[in-house]
Protein backbone atom coordinates (compact mmCIF):
# COMPACT_ATOMS: atom_id res chain seq x y z
CA UNK A 1 0.00 0.00 0.00
CA UNK A 2 1.52 3.58 -1.07
CA UNK A 3 2.51 5.58 2.08
CA UNK A 4 0.41 8.82 2.42
CA UNK A 5 2.04 11.83 1.66
CA UNK A 6 3.22 14.32 3.66
CA UNK A 7 0.63 17.71 3.90
CA UNK A 8 1.33 21.10 2.55
CA UNK A 9 -0.99 22.91 4.57
CA UNK A 10 -1.34 26.17 3.14
CA UNK A 11 -1.88 24.76 -0.68
CA UNK A 12 -4.40 21.59 0.00
CA UNK A 13 -7.14 19.86 -1.84
CA UNK A 14 -10.21 19.27 -0.03
CA UNK A 15 -12.71 16.58 -1.09
CA UNK A 16 -15.98 16.33 0.67
CA UNK A 17 -18.17 13.02 0.69
CA UNK A 18 -22.01 12.69 2.20
CA UNK A 19 -24.18 10.20 1.55
CA UNK A 20 -26.20 12.05 3.97
CA UNK A 21 -29.68 13.92 1.58
CA UNK A 22 -31.24 16.13 3.64
CA UNK A 23 -31.40 19.37 4.70
CA UNK A 24 -30.02 18.45 8.09
CA UNK A 25 -27.32 19.72 11.01
CA UNK A 26 -25.11 17.27 9.22
CA UNK A 27 -25.51 18.50 5.18
CA UNK A 28 -25.38 22.47 6.92
CA UNK A 29 -22.09 21.81 8.49
CA UNK A 30 -20.49 19.85 5.34
CA UNK A 31 -21.46 22.86 3.11
CA UNK A 32 -20.42 25.14 5.71
CA UNK A 33 -17.03 23.55 5.67
CA UNK A 34 -16.90 23.34 2.29
CA UNK A 35 -17.35 27.29 1.83
CA UNK A 36 -15.21 27.97 5.26
CA UNK A 37 -12.28 26.26 3.56
CA UNK A 38 -12.74 27.83 0.39
CA UNK A 39 -12.53 31.25 2.44
CA UNK A 40 -8.95 30.32 3.93
CA UNK A 41 -7.77 29.63 0.25
CA UNK A 42 -8.17 25.77 0.12
CA UNK A 43 -9.46 23.71 -3.17
CA UNK A 44 -13.34 21.76 -2.03
CA UNK A 45 -14.96 19.79 -4.01
CA UNK A 46 -18.05 18.18 -2.15
CA UNK A 47 -19.39 14.78 -3.75
CA UNK A 48 -22.65 14.00 -2.40
CA UNK A 49 -26.35 11.91 -3.87
CA UNK A 50 -27.27 13.54 -7.30
CA UNK A 51 -30.70 15.50 -6.98
CA UNK A 52 -30.62 15.86 -3.26
CA UNK A 53 -31.24 19.22 -1.15
CA UNK A 54 -27.52 18.79 -0.45
CA UNK A 55 -26.10 18.73 -4.28
CA UNK A 56 -28.94 21.71 -4.88
CA UNK A 57 -27.79 23.38 -2.14
CA UNK A 58 -24.09 23.37 -3.24
CA UNK A 59 -24.89 24.03 -6.28
CA UNK A 60 -26.80 27.55 -5.23
CA UNK A 61 -24.12 28.61 -3.08
CA UNK A 62 -21.15 27.90 -5.73
CA UNK A 63 -19.71 24.92 -4.37
CA UNK A 64 -18.10 23.08 -6.50
CA UNK A 65 -20.02 19.86 -6.77
CA UNK A 66 -19.00 16.07 -8.42
CA UNK A 67 -22.26 14.05 -7.43
CA UNK A 68 -23.20 10.37 -7.64
CA UNK A 69 -26.13 8.47 -8.20
CA UNK A 70 -25.15 6.60 -4.40
CA UNK A 71 -22.26 5.59 -2.27
CA UNK A 72 -22.05 1.99 -2.71
CA UNK A 73 -19.37 -0.70 -3.96
CA UNK A 74 -21.44 -0.25 -7.61
CA UNK A 75 -20.04 3.11 -7.78
CA UNK A 76 -16.48 2.72 -7.04
CA UNK A 77 -15.48 3.17 -10.66
CA UNK A 78 -16.73 6.82 -10.63
CA UNK A 79 -15.87 7.42 -7.03
CA UNK A 80 -12.48 6.43 -8.46
CA UNK A 81 -12.83 8.58 -11.56
CA UNK A 82 -13.58 11.92 -9.44
CA UNK A 83 -10.75 11.04 -7.07
CA UNK A 84 -8.58 10.75 -10.07
CA UNK A 85 -9.96 14.24 -11.32
CA UNK A 86 -9.56 15.98 -8.03
CA UNK A 87 -5.96 14.35 -6.63
CA UNK A 88 -6.98 14.96 -3.16
CA UNK A 89 -4.67 15.53 -0.27
CA UNK A 90 -7.63 15.23 2.66
CA UNK A 91 -10.97 13.67 2.01
CA UNK A 92 -13.53 14.36 4.75
CA UNK A 93 -16.63 11.79 5.12
CA UNK A 94 -19.76 12.99 6.83
CA UNK A 95 -21.45 9.30 7.35
CA UNK A 96 -21.03 5.13 6.93
CA UNK A 97 -21.21 4.29 3.79
CA UNK A 98 -18.58 6.73 2.30
CA UNK A 99 -16.59 6.13 5.49
CA UNK A 100 -16.45 2.42 4.65
CA UNK A 101 -15.47 3.08 1.11
CA UNK A 102 -12.70 5.55 2.32
CA UNK A 103 -11.69 2.95 4.46
CA UNK A 104 -11.02 0.08 1.78
CA UNK A 105 -10.89 2.28 -1.08
CA UNK A 106 -10.79 5.55 -1.71
CA UNK A 107 -8.29 6.15 1.09
CA UNK A 108 -5.13 4.59 -0.60
CA UNK A 109 -2.91 6.52 -2.84
CA UNK A 110 -1.81 9.10 -0.53
CA UNK A 111 -4.75 11.39 0.60
CA UNK A 112 -5.13 11.59 4.46
CA UNK A 113 -8.83 10.56 5.58
CA UNK A 114 -10.49 12.84 8.29
CA UNK A 115 -14.01 11.35 9.64
CA UNK A 116 -16.84 13.58 10.61
CA UNK A 117 -18.55 12.45 13.72
CA UNK A 118 -21.33 15.06 14.88
CA UNK A 119 -24.64 12.40 14.39
CA UNK A 120 -27.18 12.42 16.83
CA UNK A 121 -26.24 8.56 16.72
CA UNK A 122 -22.42 9.69 18.13
CA UNK A 123 -23.89 10.39 21.35
CA UNK A 124 -23.37 7.24 21.95
CA UNK A 125 -19.92 5.77 21.23
CA UNK A 126 -20.04 2.47 19.63
CA UNK A 127 -18.78 -0.70 21.31
CA UNK A 128 -14.54 -0.74 21.30
CA UNK A 129 -14.23 -2.97 19.00
CA UNK A 130 -16.67 -1.57 16.72
CA UNK A 131 -14.30 1.45 17.06
CA UNK A 132 -11.61 -0.26 16.57
CA UNK A 133 -12.90 -1.30 13.09
CA UNK A 134 -14.42 2.15 12.16
CA UNK A 135 -11.18 3.91 12.97
CA UNK A 136 -9.17 1.55 10.42
CA UNK A 137 -7.81 3.39 7.87
CA UNK A 138 -8.74 6.76 9.01
CA UNK A 139 -6.34 9.34 10.22
CA UNK A 140 -8.59 11.63 12.26
CA UNK A 141 -11.44 12.62 13.77
CA UNK A 142 -13.10 15.63 13.62
CA UNK A 143 -16.28 16.71 16.42
CA UNK A 144 -18.66 20.20 16.34
CA UNK A 145 -17.99 20.46 19.68
CA UNK A 146 -15.94 19.66 22.98
CA UNK A 147 -18.41 17.45 25.00
CA UNK A 148 -18.82 15.14 21.75
CA UNK A 149 -15.14 14.66 21.53
CA UNK A 150 -14.67 14.17 25.56
CA UNK A 151 -16.56 11.15 25.06
CA UNK A 152 -15.12 9.81 22.67
CA UNK A 153 -11.39 10.84 23.96
CA UNK A 154 -9.89 10.26 21.07
CA UNK A 155 -6.24 11.01 20.35
CA UNK A 156 -6.46 12.11 16.78
CA UNK A 157 -9.03 14.57 16.85
CA UNK A 158 -9.73 18.36 16.97
CA UNK A 159 -13.10 20.11 17.57
CA UNK A 160 -14.54 22.85 14.83
CA UNK A 161 -17.82 24.46 15.90
CA UNK A 162 -19.97 24.96 12.75
CA UNK A 163 -19.40 28.14 10.93
CA UNK A 164 -22.55 30.69 10.03
CA UNK A 165 -23.00 32.82 6.71
CA UNK A 166 -22.41 36.41 8.20
CA UNK A 167 -23.65 38.10 5.30
CA UNK A 168 -26.71 36.24 5.65
CA UNK A 169 -27.17 35.96 10.01
CA UNK A 170 -25.96 39.11 11.02
CA UNK A 171 -27.14 42.31 13.15
CA UNK A 172 -29.72 44.93 11.60
CA UNK A 173 -29.67 47.71 13.59
CA UNK A 174 -32.82 49.16 12.06
CA UNK A 175 -34.80 46.20 12.60
CA UNK A 176 -38.14 47.32 14.35
CA UNK A 177 -38.95 44.91 17.65
CA UNK A 178 -41.91 45.74 17.39
CA UNK A 179 -44.79 46.36 19.75
CA UNK A 180 -44.51 43.17 22.08
CA UNK A 181 -41.88 41.65 22.81
CA UNK A 182 -41.15 38.00 20.72
CA UNK A 183 -40.14 34.89 22.10
CA UNK A 184 -39.17 33.04 19.35
CA UNK A 185 -38.41 29.15 19.29
CA UNK A 186 -37.29 27.83 15.76
CA UNK A 187 -37.20 24.38 14.63
CA UNK A 188 -38.96 21.57 13.34
CA UNK A 189 -42.31 20.22 14.87
CA UNK A 190 -41.12 16.81 16.63
CA UNK A 191 -41.13 16.06 20.41
CA UNK A 192 -37.54 16.04 20.72
CA UNK A 193 -37.61 19.97 19.78
CA UNK A 194 -39.02 20.36 23.65
CA UNK A 195 -42.03 22.59 22.66
CA UNK A 196 -44.14 20.90 25.05
CA UNK A 197 -42.00 21.53 27.88
CA UNK A 198 -41.76 25.53 27.70
CA UNK A 199 -44.88 26.32 27.35
CA UNK A 200 -45.86 26.00 31.10
CA UNK A 201 -42.97 28.31 31.37
CA UNK A 202 -44.31 31.03 29.77
CA UNK A 203 -47.71 30.87 30.98
CA UNK A 204 -45.81 31.74 34.35
CA UNK A 205 -43.71 34.28 32.61
CA UNK A 206 -47.32 36.35 31.58
CA UNK A 207 -48.46 35.82 34.93
CA UNK A 208 -45.32 37.29 36.60
CA UNK A 209 -44.92 39.96 33.69
CA UNK A 210 -45.65 42.66 36.12
CA UNK A 211 -46.71 45.12 33.75
CA UNK A 212 -50.65 45.54 31.63
CA UNK A 213 -49.12 46.68 28.70
CA UNK A 214 -46.45 45.07 26.09
CA UNK A 215 -46.77 41.39 27.23
CA UNK A 216 -44.79 39.17 25.00
CA UNK A 217 -46.04 36.39 22.72
CA UNK A 218 -44.18 32.89 22.05
CA UNK A 219 -43.77 33.05 18.25
CA UNK A 220 -42.98 29.08 17.20
CA UNK A 221 -41.93 28.36 13.50
CA UNK A 222 -41.00 25.38 12.21
CA UNK A 223 -42.42 22.60 9.63
CA UNK A 224 -44.38 19.91 10.55
CA UNK A 225 -42.37 16.68 11.12
CA UNK A 226 -43.91 14.02 13.71
CA UNK A 227 -45.88 16.78 15.21
CA UNK A 228 -48.53 18.37 13.59
CA UNK A 229 -49.67 22.19 14.00
CA UNK A 230 -52.70 21.00 15.97
CA UNK A 231 -51.22 18.82 18.26
CA UNK A 232 -48.68 21.66 19.00
CA UNK A 233 -51.29 24.12 19.77
CA UNK A 234 -53.43 21.15 21.67
CA UNK A 235 -49.95 21.57 24.37
CA UNK A 236 -49.89 25.17 24.60
CA UNK A 237 -53.89 25.61 25.24
CA UNK A 238 -54.02 23.23 27.69
CA UNK A 239 -50.62 25.32 29.42
CA UNK A 240 -53.28 27.73 29.36
CA UNK A 241 -52.30 30.07 26.81
CA UNK A 242 -54.49 31.24 23.88
CA UNK A 243 -53.82 31.22 20.23
CA UNK A 244 -53.20 34.27 18.63
CA UNK A 245 -53.23 36.28 22.01
CA UNK A 246 -50.23 34.57 23.46
CA UNK A 247 -48.47 32.42 20.99
CA UNK A 248 -48.59 32.29 17.22
CA UNK A 249 -47.50 29.30 15.47
CA UNK A 250 -46.17 29.11 11.78
CA UNK A 251 -45.55 26.08 10.06
CA UNK A 252 -43.51 27.01 6.97
CA UNK A 253 -40.24 27.71 5.77
CA UNK A 254 -38.53 31.51 6.21
CA UNK A 255 -36.37 32.38 3.34
CA UNK A 256 -35.26 35.45 5.71
CA UNK A 257 -35.28 33.73 8.91
CA UNK A 258 -32.51 35.99 9.81
CA UNK A 259 -35.20 38.87 9.97
CA UNK A 260 -36.81 36.79 12.31
CA UNK A 261 -34.25 36.25 14.76
CA UNK A 262 -33.34 39.62 14.28
CA UNK A 263 -37.07 40.90 15.95
CA UNK A 264 -36.61 38.51 18.54
CA UNK A 265 -36.59 39.66 22.32
CA UNK A 266 -35.16 36.55 23.24
CA UNK A 267 -34.25 33.01 21.33
CA UNK A 268 -35.49 29.73 22.81
CA UNK A 269 -34.20 26.76 22.39
CA UNK A 270 -35.92 23.94 24.30
CA UNK A 271 -34.62 20.55 22.97
CA UNK A 272 -34.93 17.68 25.10
CA UNK A 273 -32.13 15.50 23.09
CA UNK A 274 -29.79 16.09 20.10
CA UNK A 275 -28.19 19.42 19.55
CA UNK A 276 -24.75 18.26 19.04
CA UNK A 277 -24.23 21.07 16.48
CA UNK A 278 -26.46 23.79 17.45
CA UNK A 279 -26.72 25.26 14.18
CA UNK A 280 -30.04 27.72 15.41
CA UNK A 281 -28.27 29.13 18.73
CA UNK A 282 -25.43 30.19 16.42
CA UNK A 283 -27.68 31.93 14.18
CA UNK A 284 -29.54 33.84 16.35
CA UNK A 285 -25.67 35.08 18.41
CA UNK A 286 -24.97 36.21 15.19
CA UNK A 287 -28.31 38.44 15.00
CA UNK A 288 -27.22 40.07 18.22
CA UNK A 289 -30.42 38.00 19.58
CA UNK A 290 -29.60 36.40 22.93
CA UNK A 291 -30.97 32.63 23.70
CA UNK A 292 -31.96 30.81 26.30
CA UNK A 293 -31.26 26.96 26.01
CA UNK A 294 -32.01 23.44 27.54
CA UNK A 295 -28.64 21.76 28.78
CA UNK A 296 -28.58 18.81 26.63
CA UNK A 297 -26.17 17.97 23.72
CA UNK A 298 -23.28 20.86 22.71
CA UNK A 299 -25.77 24.06 23.75
CA UNK A 300 -24.40 25.10 26.93
CA UNK A 301 -21.10 25.41 24.54
CA UNK A 302 -22.87 27.82 22.19
CA UNK A 303 -23.03 30.15 24.58
CA UNK A 304 -20.57 33.01 25.55
CA UNK A 305 -20.73 35.87 28.68
CA UNK A 306 -23.56 38.32 27.65
CA UNK A 307 -25.42 35.80 24.98
CA UNK A 308 -27.79 34.70 27.40
CA UNK A 309 -28.16 31.33 29.87
CA UNK A 310 -28.48 27.78 29.59
CA UNK A 311 -30.86 25.71 32.03
CA UNK A 312 -32.45 22.71 32.67
CA UNK A 313 -35.72 22.69 31.65
CA UNK A 314 -36.90 21.44 34.73
CA UNK A 315 -35.28 24.30 36.53
CA UNK A 316 -36.41 27.46 34.47
CA UNK A 317 -39.67 27.68 36.73
CA UNK A 318 -37.43 28.54 39.39
CA UNK A 319 -35.93 30.88 36.76
CA UNK A 320 -38.77 33.28 36.03
CA UNK A 321 -37.68 36.41 36.72
CA UNK A 322 -34.18 36.02 35.27
CA UNK A 323 -35.97 34.85 32.23
CA UNK A 324 -38.16 38.35 32.03
CA UNK A 325 -34.84 39.95 32.81
CA UNK A 326 -34.27 38.51 29.68
CA UNK A 327 -37.17 39.47 27.42
CA UNK A 328 -36.99 43.02 28.56
CA UNK A 329 -33.53 43.31 28.20
CA UNK A 330 -33.93 42.06 24.37
CA UNK A 331 -37.11 43.88 23.64
CA UNK A 332 -34.97 47.69 25.00
CA UNK A 333 -33.20 46.69 21.89
CA UNK A 334 -29.58 48.65 23.64
CA UNK A 335 -27.87 48.50 20.12
CA UNK A 336 -24.50 48.21 22.11
CA UNK A 337 -25.36 45.31 23.61
CA UNK A 338 -26.69 43.37 20.50
CA UNK A 339 -23.61 44.72 18.36
CA UNK A 340 -21.42 43.22 21.50
CA UNK A 341 -23.14 39.74 20.92
CA UNK A 342 -22.85 39.91 17.60
CA UNK A 343 -19.41 40.62 17.43
CA UNK A 344 -18.58 37.75 19.80
CA UNK A 345 -20.69 35.06 17.70
CA UNK A 346 -18.82 36.23 14.41
CA UNK A 347 -15.50 36.12 16.17
CA UNK A 348 -16.12 32.21 16.80
CA UNK A 349 -19.11 31.23 14.04
CA UNK A 350 -18.00 32.97 11.16
CA UNK A 351 -17.21 30.94 7.97
CA UNK A 352 -13.83 32.07 7.85
CA UNK A 353 -13.25 30.78 11.26
CA UNK A 354 -14.60 27.45 10.76
CA UNK A 355 -12.21 26.79 8.01
CA UNK A 356 -9.56 27.98 10.04
CA UNK A 357 -10.28 25.87 13.00
CA UNK A 358 -10.02 22.93 10.54
CA UNK A 359 -7.06 24.10 8.89
CA UNK A 360 -5.29 24.52 12.81
CA UNK A 361 -6.66 20.94 13.44
CA UNK A 362 -4.89 19.29 10.60
CA UNK A 363 -1.67 20.84 10.97
CA UNK A 364 -2.15 19.74 14.95
CA UNK A 365 -3.72 16.11 14.03
CA UNK A 366 -3.03 15.04 10.41
CA UNK A 367 0.81 14.75 9.14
Amino acid sequence: MQSKKKLKYDQLKIWLLISNRWNSAISEYALSLARGLAKIGYSTVLTSKKSSPVARRAEAMGISLMPVDHFSISQLKNLLRIKGAIAPDVIVTFGGPESALCQLYLGQGGAKVVRFRGDNRDLTPPHPVKRIVQGMGIDAVVFPSKMLRSQYGEQRSWVTPLGVDGAKFRLIPEMSKGERPEVVIIGRLDPVKGHGGFFPIFKDILLKWGEKTSLPILKIVGQEANLLVESVKKMAEQAGLQESRDFIIESRRFEQIENLMNKASLGVIPSIDSEVICRVAEEFLMCGTRILVNTVGSLPEALFEGGGKAMKISEMQHHIPLIISLIKDGFRNCPEDREKIASEARRRYCLHQMGKSFKQGLIACVN
